[in-house]
C-alpha cells in the first residue's frame, strides 16, 4: 500500500507539472474542460498495487486468524478480523475531507509514509510469530488451507 501511495504522489506531481492548468486541473480558466496533458493509464499501476496489497494482506489475515482461533470462537475471531479491515476503510473515509486539488501530492505522500511506518511497526511486533508457527523452524507449518489443523498437524484424510 505504501508503494501504491508513493506512486500516486509521484503521479500527482507529474500531473501538476503538465499544462495547461498545472496545479488546478479541475478549475482551469486557461482551457475550460481540458485536463492536464497526462495519460489516464498512468493510474493503472497504482490501482494494481492497491489490489495486490489488499489480496496479500486480507487472505493471509483470514487464514492466520482462522488457524489460530479455538474451534468455539472461530466466528468471533473472523468477525474481528473483518472489523480490522473496516476500521482501515473508516480511517480512509475520515481522511478524505483533507484532500483538495492543490495538496494531493502531500496527501498521498503522507498516506505512503503512514502505511510504511505501520508496516515496519507490524513487522517489528509480529515477526516472532512466523518462527513460532513453523515446524521446528523449518518453515513447513501446515494450515487449514493446505490440509493441516490449527496446531499445524497433518490431516490424514487430505491428500
Amino acid at each position: 500500500m505504501a508503494l501504491a501511495m508513493a506512486y500516486a504522489s509521484g503521479l500527482q506531481a507529474l500531473i501538476y507539472s503538465r499544462g495547461p492548468c498545472f496545479h488546478t486541473p479541475g478549475h482551469c480558466e486557461a482551457s475550460p474542460g481540458s485536463p492536464n496533458d497526462v495519460n489516464v493509464l498512468l493510474q493503472l499501476p497504482a490501482y494494481l498495487l492497491i489490489a495486490l496489497s489488499e489480496i496479500f494482506f486480507t487472505i493471509p489475515m483470514f487464514e492466520y486468524s482462522y488457524a489460530k482461533a479455538p474451534p468455539s470462537m472461530k466466528s468471533l475471531i473472523m468477525s474481528i478480523s473483518s472489523l480490522s479491515s473496516g476500521i482501515g476503510f473508516g480511517i480512509g473515509v475520515c481522511l478524505s475531507p483533507a484532500q483538495s486539488e492543490t495538496n494531493l501530492v502531500q496527501y498521498f505522500a503522507g498516506l505512503a509514509a503512514a502505511a510504511f511506518a505501520t508496516g515496519v511497526i507490524f513487522y517489528a511486533l509480529c515477526r516472532k510469530y512466523d518462527q513460532k508457527d513453523t515446524d521446528g523452524g523449518t518453515g513447513s507449518a501446515r494450515t487449514p488451507m493446505d490440509g493441516g489443523d490449527a496446531e499445524g498437524k497433518r490431516d490424514p484424510t487430505i491428500a
